[in-house]
């Protein structure tokens, strides 16, 4: 929208003018001089100036039409989009909600993946820049490897939206706001769920992580840490990597267990990553020692809460923070001041609850 108010005020100058150069020429129009016809030619003059006239407007409207058209056009407003990897099911389902509240809002849209990799999500930013987009969201590949960028962005006053996986605290500085759930609030609640399983019993739990150096693989490890400092009957005995890939989840869990026969709870953070670990346990034989939890949503998950496989999982709607990252994006484009963080609700589901849930999200 930067940039295009002036060429749209030209368009519209030049088709006032127009109006008054044809209406200028229909009333300075000559009449005949004969007291003969003086009658028959002042009607006959009557008529030209009419229908010379309608023929302005006319024409005029058909002008203003056109530049309005146009108008609507360049004001559309232009959102490039960047998230971290089209192999993680959470940032997909993020997309898809993306490009549907986009088409909803009549938005114009450039979504890619980088791929985990900081140097494709780099160039991704600096294109966007270049090509001045209204607004940017951005999902971070690290937390702390898109200052450059955000710095460029922030120069050239482009606003930048922060989803899901957020920046550290000195980027923070040059994004608008963060669109996404609290991972230490994730975190607490997967330490509630392991000290409900264990009910006061020692247990030894195992970390399967996301991809190292991303907020919910810092925070869901280190607010787990703090909430469990309390509960010495809960014992972390190995942390694995799963980088939110399902097969690889299943390859950390098998070597955990080969490992620590007697572990009681593989907690995934998130949900991909534990339907990898129960498909590990179920090849053990183990599903009546080793529970399972996960974060995130999807149909898949709560099934697998239903059907038992699954014990429970901490519920981040992707469609709220999709949709509402676009929302905050339109408004900033539209120079409107938001809040720092629009925080995305979490909570936990368990058997006792997950059909409550899933009715809630028919309703929705």
């Amino acid at each position: 929208m930067k940039k295009k108010c002036s060429n749209i005020l030209k368009k519209f100058s030049l088709v006032f003018l127009t109006i008054i150069l044809f209406l200028t020429g229909c009333t300075n129009a000559p009449l005949k001089s004969s007291s003969q016809t003086k009658d028959f030619v002042q009607e006959d003059s009557n008529t030209e100036e009419e229908t010379a006239t309608e023929t302005a407007t006319e024409t005029a409207t058909e002008t203003v039409q056109t530049v309005r058209e146009e108008t609507k056009q360049e004001t559309k407003i232009r959102i490039g989009v960047t998230l971290a990897g089209s192999d993680a099911s959470y940032q997909v389902m993020l997309a898809n909600y993306i490009e549907a509240q986009c088409e909803k809002d009549d938005v114009e849209l450039t979504l890619s993946y980088a791929e985990w990799d900081v140097k494709t999500q780099t160039a991704t930013m600096e294109a966007f820049i270049q090509e001045d987009m209204d607004a940017i969201i951005l999902c971070p590949v690290n937390v702390k490897s898109m200052l450059s960028s955000l710095k460029e962005a922030a120069a050239a006053k482009i606003p930048v939206i922060n989803l899901n996986m957020k920046v550290d605290a000195i980027s923070t500085e040059y994004i608008s706001t963060y669109v996404g759930a609290s991972m230490t609030e994730e975190a607490v609640l997967a330490a509630s769920m392991v000290e409900d399983i264990l009910n006061m019993q020692e247990g030894k739990v195992a970390i399967i992580e996301g991809t190292p150096g991303t907020d919910p693989q810092i925070y869901r490890t280190e607010g787990f840490f703090n909430a469990i400092s309390s509960l010495p009957q809960i014992k972390v005995v190995q942390i694995g990597e799963g980088d939110w890939d399902r097969d690889k989840a299943y390859r950390q869990t098998l070597t955990i267990i080969q490992k620590n026969p007697d572990i009681s709870i593989i907690y995934a953070q998130d949900s991909e990553m534990a339907m990898g670990a129960i498909r590990a346990v179920e090849e053990k034989k183990l599903e009546n020692q080793i529970k399972v939890i996960g974060i995130g949503e999807g149909n898949e998950y709560l099934q697998a809460i239903k059907d038992g496989k699954l014990y429970g999982l901490i519920y981040q709607d992707a469609k709220y923070e999709a949709t509402q990252a676009v929302k905050c994006a339109i408004e900033a484009a539209s120079g409107n001041t938001l809040r720092p963080w629009y925080k995305n609700p979490v909570q936990i589901v368990t058997k006792e609850n997950v059909e409550t849930i899933e009715s809630s999200l028919e309703k929705q």
